[in-house]
């Protein structure tokens, strides 16, 4: 079984399972990716960075929690703390990959489970409802004509963890998070054409560039 716990800033929450939830989580991850593809890619590599973070977390590398069991005893399950905007994203571009593929029921159920854990993460936010703002993602993500950036899931990843820290902001910008993703919509323009604009004075190739992230880590 897989829980959620949303952090005390609302920065992230708390993926928590036993270790055979968790590698079969990671699996059916790696699973709905072209074999081809690397980390390189997108939108793989955001499944992948999710596939490598549950599987640091099942191998007891990332956190140990204490949760609630079928008797008055805790378990202890092993955890990872993810961010929850990027968790949205990244499960948007799961329902992606997963459209129109013949999908064994083991995975589709260790994915719908873990879409579950980020619709219980939104409900303690106070979302009135967690999976019609899943639903606005995944559509936002299904409305550009090629997949959007590493720049911008990146750069709206930043803004969220960094630059908005009170649990009120990073909630308000959560719930803006179909706008910012949406193709065209002004957060996307505004983002990518600063990045163009750099890009074009230095002379690169705006694609090779990602946003600068504090040396710091977040306080979720």
């Amino acid at each position: 079984m897989l829980t959620a716990k949303v952090t005390l800033r609302a920065g992230g929450f708390h993926l928590s399972g036993d270790s055979l939830d968790l590698e079969a989580l990671r699996r059916s991850l790696h699973a709905i990716c072209d074999e081809e593809s690397d980390d390189s890619d997108y939108p793989e590599n955001l499944v992948y960075q999710l596939a490598y973070d549950v599987r640091k977390a099942k191998d007891g590398r990332r956190e140990k929690i204490k949760v609630q069991g079928f008797t008055d005893k805790p378990v202890t399950y092993h955890a990872v703390t993810l961010s929850l905007v990027r968790s949205v994203i990244q499960f948007a571009f799961v329902l992606r990959l997963i459209t129109g593929k013949s999908i064994p029921l083991k995975h589709t159920a260790s994915l719908h489970a873990f879409g579950a854990t980020i619709a219980t993460a939104l409900e303690q936010l106070g979302f009135p409802s967690p999976e019609e703002h899943i639903t606005s993602v995944a559509v936002s993500v299904a409305s550009w004509p090629d997949w959007p950036p590493a720049f911008l899931v990146d750069s709206i990843d930043m803004d969220y963890l960094f630059h908005n820290q009170s649990k009120r902001a990073r909630i308000s910008e959560l719930k803006h998070l179909p706008e910012y993703l949406r193709y065209g919509g002004r957060y996307a323009k505004a983002a990518l054409k600063a990045r163009d604009d750099f890009a074009a004075k230095q002379g690169v190739d705006p694609e090779t560039l990602g946003p600068a992230w504090p040396e710091g880590l977040p306080k979720y």
